[in-house]
């Protein structure tokens, strides 16, 4: 009603004998729907009822639908009332109510289908308050029902569906209906008789399609009580409380409507409901006066007065209640409530009833107070029988707490808190329905609780006197200091399995704390898995008499051992048992050490788990089982490197100083990876993992320039998860390689994570299970700032240390002293890289050496020295600390470095060190070869070196027919080569005039490798005269220290020969040695002429020399 000129109506016409529904304009009352009913008659009254849904109207009178219209626009945005239309009329009993909410329940004792809306079809209430469908033959009758709320993803119908004959030409069915969304799109569950069918299926816009259906005769004219349940996208029917047929439609149920339906046939519905359904847990004291989740089947059950669940029987044998649950019982489930057997009925009993697949088929724990029993049993279709059975006092009128734990075909009894009864059916005990009951029994039941079995993580600590879901074989109970005690027959073993809601996943630990104890034949406490049943199952424990952990399988006769471990054992204490299942791998670690492990071959997760003894007595306690899906490997943390002579003391000053500690020198550190370690006796190598690993002395390897390094054993720390490998001997200066196999594993089988970056890495791994360690390691012993060479540098930072200087103290011992010199003269020099020296400060020498003029020797190699001096260039001496100088060789081939010393003159200090400050013998490496020395001041003595002192000199071979020009370099690359270390700690600058050594021809005074004027003047000059002994440019050829005749037929006899040197014949290509002294020969009296057979191909680019007499001849004149 918006106004006096525009409403909508519905009514009766006495007069033209209709009821009609329409609007008015203001002018017009027009009708534009009606139906005639030829009994309108005034002065009757009509109970007429009105159902608004958005624009449709319903007319229903005297609870029979007469018409139904749409309006083009809704209808409910204005008001409701009474009129006439020029007539006069009387209205009572005006009631205006909105749809309900769930619950919804409707049992058409008051003659109306309150909210229910015929869609199709004709529908009425008969005299036995059934809804009845009369459609026409080949037509649907479809009544739906209205609701204030969308309904809940999961919720239930439930309705007693009676199916009639209607005679020539109909069907016979019965249905529920829901998910309507219109007449040719809905779903539909119910009997359909004539097919002898339970049926769930859709109308396809055409026609009822069958999605799945159940055979089984079915009968007219019974009443059968269906319970239709909606989990999101699938629907199950239960009839009677059978589950009887399912489908999943993959796709919500609960955005349409629901109500009852037929296909072209007439059946009654003696009511229906639509209600939430209980979830698991569930638990219902019936405090609110409902009993809204309870199913009655058979029997008279109300909630009583004092808020409990009465049933008397009546003309029943049987009493049956079920819980309407959301989801299917789990596979283990805790059944519990009040029970209250009270006389009156034929017997005096209560149960609680499990597994309910019909009338004749349920299981139910009950008490039996005329017997004095507490029954296991089940229907076997004639009445209940029990399968084992308990004597005790029991009393009617009295409250008895009573829990059923089921956990596949095992069921236990605990009542008032105490372990009654345990059996073991045939079956899974989960396919039915739960609730109350009695045979020929007056009871009321209170506080009904159904919930799942433990789901994982589950632990029990026994602390409440109940082994809840444990079912066990005899002999087992809690004792009073709250432990699981296993006492079985003698020659008995004792068995209990832990029942849980879901299977055991691939991989899970089993934890328990076990103690074995005395008084029986043996003595064990065992974790068993993979049960199968009695014949057929894995166990693992302690064998406490034999001395043995063990693991294996037993087969119902056998115990095989498939792993053992012999270790003292003893009764009477307390072991802390981990069972590790990773598929087919079992590990079994007690007090935290792993102990065995076995692979089976086949997946472990199958069977039950549960606890075990053989022949013995034993205590269990905090047992848990828990899913480990770790797929993780263990991963390195930190790597040490350590010794084994290494002092606390130095492991102290390491954890002082934040760089390792007990376990070692941490090498683990990022970018500090490759510093180098400088200690000489690093025998050790740890590493700590995030968790417990497998690991063995051969997963390491130590691998260097010279080849793998041997292992000479390992340890393990448990508390600090280190594995510590020592070697068979101290790491030398080189590049290591550090690897760890991953056949390492954690305790659950995962491989190593051992990824590694050098120089990025602080961690090992990459997130994934499996990858080998390999890391880089810098040994560089001596090298006391770990830049990669060990040099006077290194002498700078022990002469300066203290006792807590860990990298001075180079044999750690927790002090430095004169053994940690050692480490330093045995390696100075050595470098594992080039080494920059870093920046100068303000002292400036300079340094160089003479150069020389030998000729080549002829038969045997001539030796000689050179020295290296230092110049202040003032004159003035200069005060250090410390130098070092490296000489290299180039030029063509022929003079070797073999060697050197102490300076040949004014030497700025001796050696060896001690007394001397020069290292000992020096050093030649490298290729090609250097010779290094320095000093090694670690007294901190200033030394005062006077200008043009010799620092070092250089020792070497002429190989003979050597020719040429050759330089000793001074090499100023790095810590390792030239550098000087003033008394300030300074780091001197340095410029280097290398010195020469020329080897030349006989006769060749000046070096210029041709005899002729110049040789035969610098003799002249000073003929007869004292010079220095070997000094050509003076003249002393034959290095006498005099120039005389010798020197000067010398030059005679050669004069005029020359020779190219070898720079000039192709550099790196020089003459040979067998070359050079074959010219040599030539130089000795031959003259120039043709090229031989001899020569002329082999040294195409050297003159040819023959014998000449008058050069003899001249050389006797003169």
């Amino acid at each position: 009603y918006l106004g006096p000129g525009d409403f909508n109506f519905v009514g009766a016409y006495l007069g033209s004998g209709q009821w009609g529904v329409g609007h008015y304009n203001g002018s017009d009352w027009s009708v534009q729907a009606s139906v005639a009913d030829a009994s309108l008659a005034s002065e009757v009254d009509y109970a007429l009822r009105v159902r608004v849904e958005d624009d449709t109207v319903t007319l229903i009178v005297d609870g029979e639908t007469m018409l139904t219209h749409t309006f083009a626009s809704p209808v409910t945005a204005g008001r409701v009332g009474y009129g006439t239309h020029n007539a006069a009329a009387a209205f009572d009993d005006l009631a205006i109510e909105v749809p309900p909410s769930l619950p919804y329940f409707e049992d058409f004792a008051d003659g109306q289908a309150d909210f229910l809306t015929p869609v199709s079809g004709a529908w009425s209430i008969d005299g036995a308050t059934r809804y009845v469908s009369t459609p026409a033959v080949g037509e649907d009758g479809v009544s739906v029902l209205t609701l204030s709320e969308a309904l809940p993803a999961t919720f239930a119908i439930d309705t007693l569906m009676h199916g009639l004959d209607g005679g020539a030409g109909y069907s016979k069915n019965a249905a529920v209906i829901f998910d309507y969304q219109g007449p040719t799109d809905f779903k539909f569950a119910g009997g359909f008789f004539g097919a002898g069918q339970w049926q769930i299926g859709h109308h396809d816009g055409t026609s009822w399609v069958v999605d799945a259906s159940f055979a089984e005769p079915l009968q007219l004219r019974q009443d059968y009580l269906a319970q239709l349940v909606i989990r999101d996208g699938a629907a199950a029917l239960t009839v009677d409380g059978v589950l009887k047929v399912s489908h999943d439609f993959g796709a919500p149920l609960s955005d349409g409507r629901v109500g009852l339906g037929t296909r072209s046939a007439v059946a009654g519905f003696n009511a229906l409901a639509v209600r939430d359904i209980a979830a698991l847990p569930y638990f219902d004291d019936l405090s609110d006066g409902r009993a809204e989740f309870q199913v009655p089947l058979a029997g008279a059950w109300q909630v009583n007065e004092f808020d409990r669940y009465l049933v008397t029987p009546g003309a029943a044998v049987d009493t049956v209640s079920l819980v309407s649950l959301a989801d299917p019982v789990p596979e283990a489930f805790r059944l519990g409530g009040v029970l209250r057997p009270k006389e009156g009925g034929g017997s005096t009993n209560a149960a609680l009833v499990f597994d309910y697949r019909s009338p004749t088929d349920f299981k139910f724990a009950a008490a039996f107070v005329g017997l004095g029993q507490w029954w296991i049993g089940h229907h076997d279709g004639n009445g209940w029988v029990a399968d084992v059975q308990l004597d005790a006092t029991l009393a009617a009128e009295t409250d008895y707490r009573a829990d059923v734990f089921a956990s596949g075909s095992d069921v236990s009894l605990v009542v008032d808190g105490a372990s009654v009864l345990n059996h073991t059916f045939g079956d899974p005990l989960n396919d039915g329905a739960v609730g109350y009951g009695t045979t020929q029994s007056v009871a009321v039941f209170d506080d009904l609780t159904v919930e799942a079995g433990p789901t994982l993580p589950h632990t029990e600590d026994f602390e409440d006197g109940l082994a809840d879901f444990f079912f066990a074989s005899d002999g087992w109970s809690v004792t009073g200091a709250g432990r699981y005690e296993a006492r079985s027959a003698p020659g008995a073993d004792a068995v209990s399995l832990l029942g849980l809601a879901e299977s055991l996943p691939a991989r899970f630990d089993l934890a328990a704390t076990v103690r074995g104890l005395n008084g029986a034949p043996s003595r064990n406490g065992l974790l068993i898995f993979d049960y199968h049943g009695p014949t057929d199952f894995a166990y693992a424990g302690g064998f406490f008499g034999a001395g043995l952990w063990r693991m294996g399988r037993y087969d119902g006769t056998i115990w095989s051992v498939e792993a053992s471990l012999n270790e003292t054992l003893a009764t009477n204490q307390d072991y802390a048992l981990t069972l590790s299942i990773r598929d087919a791998l079992a590990k079994l670690s007690v007090d935290g050490a792993t102990k065995l492990s076995h692979d089976f071959g086949t997946d472990l997760s199958g069977g039950r788990a549960g606890l075990a003894t053989n022949n013995a007595f034993a205590e269990f306690d905090d047992v848990s089982v828990a899913e480990n899906a770790d797929d993780v490997g263990p991963r390195v943390i930190e790597v040490y490197v350590g010794g084994t002579s290494w002092s606390s003391a130095f492991a102290d000053a390491l954890a002082s100083s934040g760089t390792g500690g007990a376990n070692g020198f941490r090498v683990s550190t990022g970018p500090d990876q490759l510093l180098a370690v400088p200690w000489m006796n690093v025998d050790q190598v740890s590493m700590r993992f995030d968790e417990a690993v497998t690991v063995g002395a051969g997963d390491l390897s130590i691998v260097d320039a010279t080849g793998a390094r041997g292992i000479a054993g390992m340890s393990w720390d448990a508390t600090t998860n280190v594995a510590t490998w020592t070697l068979d001997g101290a790491l030398p200066s080189n590049h290591v390689q550090i690897g760890l196999s991953d056949v390492v594993t954690d305790t659950v089988g995962n491989a190593l994570d051992g990824e590694w970056v050098d120089e990025q890495s602080t961690t090992s791994g990459d997130g994934a299970s499996g990858g080998a360690l390999s890391m880089a390691l810098h040994v560089q012993v001596g090298s006391s700032d770990r830049d990669d060479a060990t040099s006077i540098y290194d002498v700078a930072v022990v002469r300066g240390a203290t006792g807590g200087d860990v990298f001075a103290d180079l044999n750690g011992d927790g002090d430095v002293t004169s053994a940690d010199f050692d480490g330093i003269l045995a390696n100075q020099g050595r470098s594992l890289a080039p080494v920059s020296s870093g920046a100068s400060g303000s002292t400036t020498v300079s340094l160089g050496g003479v150069d020389r003029l030998i000729t080549t020797p002829s038969g045997t190699a001539h030796s000689g020295s050179a020295d290296i001096v230092l110049s202040t260039g003032d004159g003035s001496p200069v005060d250090l600390y410390d130098y070092s100088v490296r000489v290299g060789l180039t030029g063509p081939t022929g003079v070797t470095i073999t060697g050197g010393g102490e300076a040949l003159w004014s030497a700025a200090t001796t050696g060896p060190n001690p007394p001397g400050l020069l290292n000992t013998g020096g050093l030649v490496d490298g290729a090609p070869p250097t010779y290094y020395l320095g000093t090694a001041n670690f007294g901190g003595q200033v030394l005062s070196v006077a200008d043009g002192s010799g620092l070092i000199r250089v020792d070497y071979d002429v190989a003979p027919g050597t020719l040429g020009t050759f330089t000793f370099d001074i090499i100023v690359n790095g810590p390792a080569d030239t550098a000087i270390v003033a008394a300030d700690e300074s780091i001197v600058a340095l410029s280097v005039q290398s010195p020469t050594l020329t080897v030349t021809i006989p006769g060749d005074a000046t070096g210029d490798f041709v005899v002729g004027t110049s040789d035969l003047n610098a003799v002249l000059a000073n003929f007869t005269r004292n010079v220095s002994p070997g000094d050509f440019s003076s003249g002393d050829l034959t290095g006498d220290g005099v120039v005389g005749t010798e020197d000067l037929n010398l030059v005679l006899a050669n004069f005029t020969n020359s020779v190219e040197p070898p720079s000039a014949l192709g550099g790196a290509s020089a003459p040979s040695r067998a070359v050079g002294a074959a010219r040599l020969l030539r130089w000795h009296g031959w003259k120039h002429g043709a090229s031989d057979d001899d020569h002329g191909q082999a040294d195409q680019s050297a003159a040819s020399w023959s014998p000449s007499e008058s050069a003899i001849t001249s050389r006797a004149a003169i």
